[in-house]
C-alpha cells in the first residue's frame, strides 16, 4: 500500500515516496523513519521501518517489499534504503477522505437533512428536497488544510462541494464543515491520512427499557422565563434556548425551550436531587449570535416517587424512581375545552353543572372537582394514572407541520399546561399520546413536533405513546420510538397502540418499552360470570405474553353501552383478574349516558378501585403461583407469590346471588405472616389467621362473588 506521498522542489535536495507490499502479519499501520526523506543526488538514505498493531505495539517479524514510485529520481533497496538519482517533484495521490457527520445545534433532524459523500479531494453535501434548503455552509476548523467552499444562492437543493489541499502532505488533514437550513444543521468532520485517533468515549449504554441509567424525578417541575421581543416570523422556531442545569453534585440536565406567549418563552425541567441547582441558557434568535443566561434556583426535599421504569427483575411490572412498586390502574377521558374559546378544561362527570349547547343530563365539573373524584391524592386511592391522547376526544396542539416552518396552537399548549399540572396535583402519573389515527410523522417537522412535545411537557410525563390505534408501518413507529428515547433526557418508557382494523391488532416491536393494546367488550347477558376468563384469554392471545414487556391496556370499556346494571361488577372482576395475570388496565371514561362505547365510571366504580388500589399499592413484583382449589367447578382463582408476599383472587363463577362457603385452597406460602381475607366490593376484612411458611391448606371465609387474600 502506498505509505507517503509528498510535494517538494528545493535545489538539488527533494523528498521521496515510499511504498511497501505487506505479505504477512495482521496490522494496523506502519511507521517509516525519517518521513519524509531529503536526499541530495548521488546520496543515500538509511531508513527504518516498523509495524504497529492496534495499540500501537511493535509486530514482529513483518517482511516488506519496497519499490519506487518515481524510479527516474529515487531508487530503493529492499533493505529499506533509498538513493537519489535525479532531481524532481513528487506529486501526492489526493485523498478521498472518510467523514463524520454529527447534530448540529439548531433543531433536531440535522443528520438526515444533509446527504454527505466523498471524493477525491472533495466533500458534497446535498440537502434533501424538502425544508427551506442549504442557506449556509462553512469551515468551522481546519487542520492542514486549505478549505474552498464554492459560492450558492440561499435556498437551493443543488449539491454544493467543497474542495481541499493539504497544506503539508506529510501530516493528516483533519477540518470540519457546517451545513445548515434554517431549522436544521449538520457538523461534518473530514479527515485524511493517519489521524491521532480521538479517543473513544466508553458508549452510553442504550436505556433499560422504561428508564434505567436516565434522570430520576421526584422533586417536582422546575421552569425559567426568557423575555424575548426580537421581530421573529415564526416565533415557535425562530428562537432556539438550550439549557444547561447543573445539580449541586455537578452532574447535569439539558433540555430546550419552548415559546410560551408573546415576548415569553420558557424552559422546564424535573430535578432530581434538593439544594442549588444553577443554569445556563444558549439563546439563538433569527440565526445569529448564540448569547448566553445565567442563574440559579432552589431545589426542595423530594415530593413524590419519581419517574417509573422498568422492573429490573420481572418483565411485566414497574418501579417508581424511589424503588417502591408501581401498579397502574388509569383512566383516559375527553379533555376539551368547554365551551370553546373559553379558556377552561372542563370534564364530564356526574353531579356537575350544565353548559350551553350541551343536552341537560350531560353534566360538566372543574378540573378540581374531577381529580379530587378520581385522583390518587387527599387520602384518596384511587385511579393513580391518566391517559391524555392528544387530539383524540381532546384539542390538539399543532396547526401545521411544515418544511418550512412548524406551527403550534398556543392556547391549546397552554390549557395542555394546566391539564397535566393538576394530573400530577392530584399524584396520578401521566401516559401521553402524540399522535393519532396513523398520523405519525418522522419527517424532520414531524421530530420538530415530538421534540416540542418532549421539551414543553416531558417533565410531568411517566409514560409516552407515540401513536393512538396507528396502522403506520413498524418503521415509522421505530423511527419516532427511537428518537423520543435519543431525545428523552428522563428516558421515559414509549409504547404504542395499534387500530383494530390490523389483524393480529397487537404485536411486537422491539423498540417498544410495554404493550399497550385496546380493548372493548360486548355486553351480554351472562359475561359477568367469565369476566375473569376474558381478560385472562385477551392477555394470552395473540402472544402478547412471548412480548416479555408490561402489558397495560390503554383502552378498556364497554362495547354496546357505556353503562348497564351490571357494567360495574364487570370491571371489578376484570380489574382484579388483569393484576393477578401480571396485566394493567386503563378504562376509558365517559360519564354521559347511552354512550354507546367505553365505561361510565361512578361513585360505585370509584369505590371499587379504592379498594384494589390499598391492595395493590404496594404490592412488589410477584410471579403467578400454582394454586389448588378443593372445588374448582364453583371457584376459579389466581394467584401471585414473591419470597415475600403471597396474594391471590377468588371468583365464585357460578353464583353470583348467594354466599359460597365450604372452599378450601392449598397453596405454598413463602414465609410465616398473617392472612388477610378482603371483600373487594367494600374493603371489608372478612376474616385473618396466622399461617407458617410452606404447603398450607387455608379455608376460605364465606364470600359473594369474589375475595381476595394477602399473606404478608
Amino acid at each position: 500500500m502506498s505509505i507517503f506521498n509528498f510535494i517538494f522542489s528545493l535545489k538539488s535536495l527533494f523528498f521521496v515516496p515510499l511504498s511497501s507490499l505487506v505479505f504477512a502479519s495482521i496490522f494496523t499501520s506502519v511507521d517509516v523513519s525519517p518521513s519524509p526523506v531529503p536526499l541530495q543526488v548521488g546520496s543515500t538514505s538509511e531508513n527504518q521501518t516498523t509495524a504497529n498493531d492496534g495499540n500501537r505495539q511493535l509486530v514482529q517479524d513483518v517482511p516488506f517489499q519496497w519499490s519506487s514510485g518515481k524510479a527516474n529520481m529515487a531508487a530503493v533497496a529492499q533493505s529499506d534504503n533509498a538513493t537519489g538519482i535525479s532531481i524532481g517533484t513528487i506529486i501526492p495521490e489526493v485523498c478521498t477522505p472518510f467523514t463524520t457527520v454529527s447534530e448540529g445545534n439548531l433543531f433536531p433532524g440535522g443528520i438526515v437533512s444533509f446527504g454527505v459523500t466523498s471524493g477525491p479531494g472533495s466533500v458534497t453535501v446535498d440537502h434533501v428536497n424538502a425544508g427551506t434548503g442549504l442557506q449556509s455552509f462553512t469551515l468551522v476548523s481546519a487542520t492542514n488544510a486549505t478549505v474552498n467552499i464554492p459560492a450558492f444562492v440561499p435556498g437551493t437543493y443543488a449539491p454544493a462541494t467543497a474542495t481541499f489541499t493539504p497544506i503539508n502532505p506529510a501530516l493528516a488533514v483533519d477540518y470540519t464543515l457546517r451545513a445548515a437550513s434554517t431549522f436544521h444543521a449538520a457538523n461534518i468532520r473530514v479527515r485524511c491520512g493517519t489521524v491521532t485517533p480521538t479517543p473513544t468515549p466508553t458508549p452510553t449504554p442504550s436505556p433499560t427499557p422504561g428508564g434505567s441509567g436516565k434522570i430520576k424525578g421526584g422533586f417536582g417541575v422546575k421552569e425559567i422565563n426568557f423575555n424575548l421581543n426580537g421581530n421573529y416570523q415564526n416565533p415557535f422556531e425562530d428562537v432556539r434556548i438550550r439549557v444547561t442545569w447543573t445539580a449541586p453534585d455537578s452532574s447535569i440536565i439539558v433540555t430546550n425551550g419552548f415559546y410560551y406567549s408573546p415576548g415569553v418563552y420558557k424552559a422546564r425541567f424535573a430535578p432530581n436531587q434538593s439544594g442549588t441547582w444553577n443554569w445556563s441558557a444558549s439563546i439563538t434568535e433569527n440565526n445569529g449570535v448564540p448569547n448566553l443566561q445565567t442563574g440559579s434556583l432552589l431545589v426542595g426535599q423530594q415530593i413524590s416517587d419519581g419517574f417509573v421504569k422498568r422492573h429490573p427483575t420481572n418483565n411485566f411490572r414497574w418501579l417508581n424512581d424511589n424503588g417502591t412498586p408501581f401498579n397502574p390502574i388509569g383512566i383516559g377521558d375527553c379533555v376539551v375545552e368547554q365551551p370553546i374559546n373559553n379558556g377552561a378544561i372542563r370534564m364530564g362527570m356526574d353531579g356537575g353543572f350544565t353548559l350551553p349547547g350541551f343536552p341537560p343530563d350531560h353534566l360538566f365539573v372543574e378540573l378540581d372537582t374531577y381529580f379530587s373524584a378520581y385522583g390518587n391524592g387527599s387520602g384518596n386511592l384511587r385511579f393513580n394514572t391518566f391517559r391524555w391522547s392528544v387530539r383524540n376526544c381532546s384539542f390538539d396542539l399543532k396547526v401545521s407541520l411544515s418544511p418550512s416552518g412548524n406551527i403550534y396552537n398556543d392556547r391549546n399548549s397552554i390549557l395542555g399546561d394546566t391539564f397535566v399540572q393538576k394530573v400530577k396535583q392530584y399524584g396520578m402519573k401521566l401516559q401521553m399520546v402524540l399522535f393519532n389515527d396513523s398520523t405519525t410523522d418522522v419527517s424532520p417537522s414531524g421530530l420538530r413536533y415530538i421534540q416540542y412535545c418532549l421539551d414543553r411537557y416531558g417533565a410531568y410525563v411517566d409514560f409516552w405513546e407515540v401513536s393512538n390505534e396507528s396502522a403506520d408501518p413498524d418503521n415509522i413507529i421505530t423511527a419516532a420510538t427511537n428518537y423520543i428515547k435519543a431525545n428523552d433526557p428522563y428516558g421515559h418508557p414509549v409504547s404504542s397502540s395499534f387500530t383494530y382494523s390490523v389483524t393480529p391488532q397487537v404485536h411486537d416491536i422491539p423498540a417498544l418499552d410495554f404493550t399497550s393494546p385496546h380493548l372493548y367488550e360486548p355486553t351480554l347477558p351472562g359475561n359477568e360470570f367469565i369476566a375473569d376468563t376474558i381478560i385472562v384469554n385477551r392477555i394470552l392471545e395473540e402472544g402478547k405474553k412471548t412480548f416479555n414487556k408490561p402489558i397495560q391496556y390503554g383502552e378498556w370499556g364497554n362495547a354496546g353501552s357505556n353503562w348497564d346494571p351490571l357494567s360495574s361488577l364487570r370491571m371489578r372482576l376484570t380489574t382484579w383478574t388483569a393484576f393477578f395475570n401480571e396485566a394493567s388496565l386503563i378504562f376509558w371514561n365517559t360519564t354521559n349516558p347511552g354512550s354507546n362505547i367505553n365505561i361510565y365510571l361512578g361513585p360505585e366504580e370509584r369505590g371499587y378501585i379504592q379498594v384494589f388500589q390499598s391492595y395493590i399499592k404496594d404490592f412488589p413484583a410477584a410471579q403467578p403461583s400454582v394454586i389448588t382449589l378443593n372445588n374448582p367447578n364453583l371457584v376459579r382463582g389466581y394467584a401471585l407469590r414473591s419470597p415475600n408476599i403471597y396474594g391471590a383472587y377468588f371468583h365464585a363463577y357460578t353464583n353470583h346471588t348467594t354466599p359460597t362457603s365450604n372452599i378450601t385452597i392449598t397453596i405454598d406460602v413463602p414465609k410465616t405472616g398473617t392472612a388477610i381475607w378482603v371483600n373487594p366490593s367494600t374493603g371489608a376484612v372478612l376474616g385473618t389467621q396466622n399461617v407458617s411458611a410452606g404447603i398450607q391448606t387455608l379455608n376460605i371465609p364465606p364470600f359473594l362473588i369474589d375475595v381476595a387474600l394477602k399473606i404478608d
